[in-house]
């Protein structure tokens, strides 16, 4: 656990998803410019809450952490045009991942949100608290809730709190006072927020494109070292291009094929950051990740990551170092 709340910035992706708390986590870059993200970790009596700030679009997959219930907010309404195969474009919808649940989300350039991995013991006891005997989801499922207006705008207030204290006044958080009444806070506004709250109605027709889309991460998951294509993805699912085409970009916003572009970017990358220039050279690199057309391929990654390829190479990464503390 933290001693204090601290205040994190990241400029890379593979640094930032370690702060999650997803298993396999999986972040891509899907539009030119730096990847540069913030996010404060705050501590409380027995759980992490994080509130993040974005600037760069991505890609995102994960599993939830097991044992938990995990909470994610939108604070913007809009950063995640699709979660999970849900569009989100009316109002606020509080997200909840049950232990070993997948996230799949496409964001947008900026915004804000909050996350929070609850033991399920702790979230069982807040809802019997309030006369609720359910638990709002069952491990390895995933709802998103529309909550009433009054009970969400407490919870926010409670999220706002948090975020300003601990970009104010972190060393608050060195007080298990502290801790335990924030922490019993947020959980009763959060019990509130989703005892009477309802999912959306597009929750009845996800299964069977989950269920697709599962297959296709867990074959990418196998080969996570190795250039994937179109074909193989198709006969891994079993199912047709069009098929999966449909799937991925109502999940995620992508077309399967692009989505394979940009994982074998990412792939490129990060053996470029890892790779000795005295050992490697980035044509070697490229080919073995899939990429035979020098030329195209420097030019979209110079626009993808605002560097090339051989300056990645020569200074492992730029300024890509990961996390730095701000506060």
């Amino acid at each position: 656990m933290l001693p204090q709340a601290v205040n994190l910035s990241f400029s890379d992706c593979d640094s930032f998803k370690d702060v999650l708390k997803h298993e396999d986590a999986e972040i891509t870059q899907i539009r030119a410019g730096r990847f540069f993200n913030t996010m404060s970790l705050v501590p409380l009596e027995r759980m992490v809450f994080r509130y993040g700030t974005k600037t760069t679009p991505w890609i995102a997959c994960g599993t939830a952490v097991p044992g938990h219930v995990s909470m994610l907010v939108d604070l913007n309404y809009q950063i995640f045009p699709t979660i999970n195969g849900i569009r989100q474009d009316s109002g606020p919808l509080v997200q909840l991942y049950g232990g070993g649940s997948e996230h799949c989300s496409m964001t947008t350039e900026s915004g804000e949100y909050a996350l929070v991995p609850i033991p399920n013991q702790i979230v069982e006891n807040a809802l019997r608290d309030l006369g609720i005997d359910h638990m709002p989801v069952d491990s390895g499922c995933f709802t998103a809730l529309r909550p009433e207006s009054e009970t969400f705008r407490m919870l926010l207030d409670t999220i706002d709190s948090l975020r300003t204290s601990a970009r104010s006044s972190p060393e608050m958080f060195l007080s298990g006072e502290v801790r335990r009444t924030a922490e019993r806070e947020l959980i009763t506004r959060l019990a509130l927020v989703i005892g009477p709250a309802a999912p959306p109605h597009e929750l009845k027709h996800r299964n069977e494109r989950m269920r697709v889309f599962r297959r296709a991460q867990s074959f990418l998951h196998e080969k996570s070292h190795a250039p994937v294509y179109l074909a193989e993805l198709c006969a891994a699912t079993g199912v047709p291009e069009r098929t999966l085409r449909d799937i991925f970009q109502s999940i995620l916003g992508v077309s399967p094929l692009r989505y394979l572009q940009l994982r074998r970017m990412r792939q490129v990358r990060q053996a470029l950051q890892q790779a000795d220039r005295l050992d490697h050279s980035v044509k070697q690199i490229a080919l073995a990740s899939g990429f035979w057309e020098l030329g195209r391929f420097a030019v979209e990654y110079r626009h993808l990551f605002g560097e090339s390829p051989s300056e990645t190479l020569g200074n492992g990464g730029g300024d890509a170092c990961g996390p730095a503390t701000t506060a």
